[in-house]
């Protein structure tokens, strides 16, 4: 009897799948946590009518409004 493991039309044990080796995560979004917000259908539709991604336009908006500052952003320590 064959395993799973070589069973054909299972899922899993793929070859091949997820990254390519030697890519890498770009620093900016490994540093970003998705959150999901609930927003009136008419600024849904005005965000994705600009140019820009609708996250960068928002944080552009509450940074401007109320002088908020990015915080610095810390390397990690090296084991």
């Amino acid at each position: 009897m064959a395993t799973l493991k070589f069973k054909s039309g299972r899922g899993g044990w793929r070859k091949g799948g997820g990254r390519p080796k030697g890519s890498t995560i770009s620093p900016h979004l490994k540093r970003v946590n998705l959150t999901a917000f609930r927003l009136p259908q008419w600024i849904v539709d005005w965000l994705k009518s600009q140019k820009g991604s609708g996250g960068r336009i928002i944080e552009e908006a509450l940074v401007k409004q109320y002088k908020l500052r990015q915080p610095a952003i810390k390397p990690k320590r090296k084991l």
